[in-house]
């Protein structure tokens, strides 16, 4: 179920941006550079982590899909193999944590996320 997700989910980005990967084959883990627990932000001393899968093969700027795992703002699960799947296609995946409801009230993990985004855009190359 969570592969034909992600399935889904590439399948829209590629239809709503137009972008193919360079390649048609779908990459191994050995051709893909994966920094694991990056640390993008610490807001009120909670470090905010991220996963991050590059293709090795890249040779010009590619869109990022960034993978917010957990459900209703409570449960957080970030998963490199979530970032793996997406660079595996050509893209730069990323598995991101945020602040739960428990830790800081909305709309902070919505600030986390849009954290992310920017750091992600600062440290493209």
């Amino acid at each position: 179920m969570r592969k034909m997700r992600h399935s889904l989910l590439v399948l829209l980005f590629i239809t709503i941006t137009g972008f193919l990967p360079a390649f048609s084959q779908v990459l191994h883990e050995e051709d893909i550079t994966v920094w694991k627990n990056v640390v993008y932000a610490v807001p009120d001393g909670h470090e905010l982590k991220l996963d991050i899968a590059v293709p090795k093969c890249l040779k010009a700027p590619a869109p990022a899909i960034v993978d917010i795992p957990g459900g209703a703002w409570r449960v957080v699960h970030k998963s490199t193999d979530d970032a793996l799947f997406y660079a595996k296609y050509g893209f730069i995946g990323v598995s991101i944590t945020h602040r739960t409801s428990d830790i800081a009230p909305f709309p902070a993990a919505v600030h986390d996320c849009k954290t992310v985004i920017r750091w992600l855009r600062a440290h493209a190359e």
